[in-house]
């Protein structure tokens, strides 16, 4: 019975538009840069090893980034 009361809150939740799961913690300007470099047409690892070459914190606050890392945000910016 909770099983399907948690699915059902989760879908009321995405009819209502509201974003689900854990909230990001990379900046609104360095989200914004993934996007341009993707829409310029670089490849996630080009874009990482850019963000790693500038010294841009990762999501983590580490230092460096990965092709993957980059993916996440580029979809959760989207």
């Amino acid at each position: 019975m909770i099983a399907l009361r948690t699915r059902e809150g989760l879908a009321a939740a995405r009819v209502k538009g509201v974003r689900l799961g854990r909230p990001s913690r990379v900046s609104p300007g360095t989200a914004e840069s993934v996007l341009r470099m993707r829409s310029e047409g670089l490849t996630y690892r080009a874009i990482a090893d850019r963000l790693n070459a500038e010294g841009v914190p990762t999501v983590a606050g580490g230092v460096k980034w990965h092709s993957n890392s980059v993916r996440s945000v580029a979809e959760r910016a989207a």
